[in-house]
């Protein structure tokens, strides 16, 4: 599979992973509250982490992988039009995440979030559908060559850093909504100190909410 489309799968895994579980266990919370601060604040850095994505991927994408498939305008055409469409849900879905982070105790706001999440999470099957589609391995081995790849990939991952809300967080959102070879094709993308040394670190204080909807990030928990 060429570089290019492994890496946007790999991309669409962890937003589909992220998600189900931002629904699931948001419409669990707003039923049975969040047990302690902690969670609360894990849930709302795991949701604004994918919202924060979402959009960065649908940005990169528009200003860095579309404009290399001119031959495609009716595809990208039909991406873009659904881009709109995901865009209005993930409006509301901020909207909704804003006034739980002004530290609202009602539930209010966190069933507003999920009825957000209700709408982004088929809009969201059916973009990846067309898009691995559009972006096949065939389509793309067609049309740029491993190097061009490899550059197009660069600078997704370059420009979704700068995206970043807080850096911290959001890589280890990336790293561990991903499992086995996918993690690992993922930390090729990024620096090597920072998935090696400060995720796993001294970044640790700053993601450790976020445990409880997290894949496993090492064998055993202790802490």
């Amino acid at each position: 599979m060429s570089e290019l489309t492994a890496s946007l799968m790999r991309i669409h895994r962890i937003m589909t992973r992220a998600v189900r579980v931002a629904r699931i266990e948001g419409d669990r919370f707003s039923v049975i509250g969040f047990p302690e601060a902690k969670t609360r604040q894990g849930y709302l850095d795991y949701t604004r982490c994918l919202l924060m994505m979402l959009l960065a991927h649908h940005d990169g994408e528009e200003a860095l992988l579309f404009p290399k498939f001119t031959d495609m305008d009716a595809a990208v055409n039909s991406l873009e039009d659904q881009h709109r469409e995901l865009m209005v849900a993930i409006d509301h879905a901020l909207a909704a995440l804003v006034t739980g982070e002004s530290g609202e105790t009602s539930s209010g706001w966190l069933k507003d979030l999920v009825r957000a999440l209700d709408v982004i999470e088929p809009l969201w099957a059916q973009h990846i559908a067309l898009e691995e589609l559009t972006f096949s391995a065939a389509a793309v081995d067609s049309a740029l060559s491993p190097s061009e790849q490899l550059a197009v990939v660069n600078a997704m991952a370059e420009h979704g850093m700068k995206h970043d809300h807080i850096a911290p967080i959001s890589i280890a959102f990336i790293l561990y909504n991903l499992a086995g070879e996918d993690r690992e094709g993922f930390k090729k993308e990024l620096p090597a100190h920072v998935v090696n040394e400060l995720v796993p670190g001294p970044w640790r204080e700053h993601w450790a909410p976020m445990d409880p909807f997290l894949l496993e990030w090492r064998p055993t928990r202790s802490d």
